[in-house]
């Protein structure tokens, strides 16, 4: 069994019975970690972590943005006490589809090369490489472009070693981090993979069925959206055209 961890904020009881029930479900079990709450730093800490960790582009963190990060880095170190080979991390908005029970009871599935495997969809298109294994109708693909969105994922042992050495001069928001292959040096180095369709979602992006009302909470929205001007923009047209797609969520 891959073994889950969940990051909620203390007052977000509604969100943590909301995941619960999906984990019940679905015959899973999740460790709950603590979300930090960005919002909670004080003037001079805010100002501290800003110096310490300055991001690329000239670009200034959001209080959430921190308080995001530090979850899944805490959500890391607790991992990596496990003493297990992979975890998977959620963050508590989400929609699950009933197949993760059976990719969650075996790790045998996943690539040898593997540092993450994406369970979420994206707000951007993606460059999808020949699919690898496949579930039903899922396929698993190794990711080569950027992605953004990190509210559910599996990571190996040897990348939070990896995550966890990187230096505070090469931190940044926690999906540019993992994810943005033109921005992050550590994305660069990281082999990622991508389930297409996605197993879950987060509920601000859901569009097939009755949302809960999930905002944005720990941390602010990400960097590109789901928006009429993207769907018919230059730059869109362009990446269809080079085989970048949506990756949609299946339930």
């Amino acid at each position: 069994m891959i073994r889950s961890y969940l990051i909620n904020l203390e007052r977000d009881h509604d969100r943590l019975a909301h995941m619960t029930g999906l984990f019940s479900a679905a015959n899973l079990e999740f460790e709950r970690i603590p979300a930090i709450d960005g919002r909670l730093l004080s003037n001079e800490e805010f100002q501290d972590f800003c110096k310490k960790h300055p991001l690329p582009n000239a670009a200034t963190w959001g209080r959430g943005q921190i308080g995001c990060l530090l979850s899944h880095q805490k959500a890391w170190k607790c991992f990596s006490q496990s003493q297990q080979k992979f975890g998977t991390i959620f963050e508590d908005d989400l929609h699950i589809s009933s197949d993760i029970e059976a990719l969650l009871r075996s790790s045998l599935w996943i690539p040898q090369d593997a540092d993450i495997i994406r369970f979420e969809t994206s707000t951007n298109r993606l460059l999808l490489g020949k699919p690898v294994f496949q579930y039903n109708q899922r396929q698993l693909h190794k990711l080569n472009s950027t992605s953004w969105c990190a509210g559910a994922y599996i990571i190996s042992s040897d990348c939070v070693k990896k995550l966890l050495a990187v230096p505070s001069e090469d931190y940044n928001t926690v999906d540019a981090f993992l994810f943005d292959k033109g921005n992050s040096r550590t994305a660069k180095t990281l082999n990622v993979y991508q389930f297409s369709p996605a197993l879950c979602v987060q509920d601000k992006y859901f569009k097939e069925g009755p949302r809960h009302g999930f905002e944005t909470n720990i941390h602010e929205s990400e960097t590109e959206t789901l928006g009429f001007f993207d769907k018919i923009s230059v730059g869109a047209i362009i990446r269809t055209l080079r085989g970048f797609k949506r990756v949609q969520f299946q339930a």
